[in-house]
């Protein structure tokens, strides 16, 4: 069995003519060293859940988040009617008519364009939501809706890193990372969530107001 590695590629199918499955790298390696194959672009869980084992710094593992977690951002302290009742009406089916209502999403490089978008349409107010599609693509963005964008966004990561940062400590009490590999796999797979959180949210601080989040 060939172990896996994110950063190489592969080509896999079966030989008619030799009758075998055959494996072939595209990726260049060294005389006697070890060949990799590529299972997918899975994140730790699912390598886990799939393959029972996981990857330090796995570039494809991602925090997800559902409409749910960004409306409650929305509708904390909104001066500016964002979270008004059918205006939130009207930006959810749009989320839902623009299939962006799941795989939202951060990594260790900030915010995915999903959940960057979908954060975009629920803090527009109600002159925006009605031209979403050039008030999206303006160059250069509105300031106002940048910074509301990365208060909102800021918000929420920083919300889920202090559920996130409990649930370790629990975990940490509880787990021997002694007594089982799966207590290991589990502490490791909660604090790269806090470490892929750290960075995210490191990220939006980054930019000015008014800047849009990349």
């Amino acid at each position: 069995m060939l172990n896996h590695s994110p950063s190489v590629q592969t080509d896999t199918d079966f030989n008619v003519k030799s009758k075998c499955y055959e494996v072939k790298t595209e990726t260049a390696c060294r005389k006697y060293s070890q060949v990799f194959i590529n299972y997918d672009p899975y994140d730790n869980a699912r390598l886990l859940m799939e393959y029972g084992f996981v990857l330090p710094h796995n570039p494809h593992s991602v925090v997800k988040f559902t409409v749910d977690d960004l409306v409650a951002c929305l509708s904390v302290d909104d001066r500016n009617g964002l979270s008004n009742k059918n205006l939130l009406q009207k930006k959810m089916e749009l989320l839902s008519q623009e299939s962006l209502t799941q795989n939202l999403s951060c990594s260790t490089e900030g915010l995915s364009w999903r959940l960057q978008t979908a954060l975009q349409i629920l803090c527009m107010d109600h002159d925006s939501i009605c031209n979403w599609r050039i008030v999206l693509g303006q160059t250069p963005h509105d300031p106002a809706l940048g910074s509301t964008v990365q208060l909102v966004a800021q918000r929420l990561i920083s919300r889920r890193l202090e559920q996130h940062c409990s649930l370790t400590q629990v975990a940490e009490k509880v787990l021997d990372p002694g007594s089982s590999l799966i207590s290991i796999f589990i502490l490791m797979l909660l604090k790269e969530d806090l470490n892929i959180l750290e960075q995210s949210l490191q990220n939006i601080k980054s930019h000015t107001d008014g800047d849009p989040l990349q």
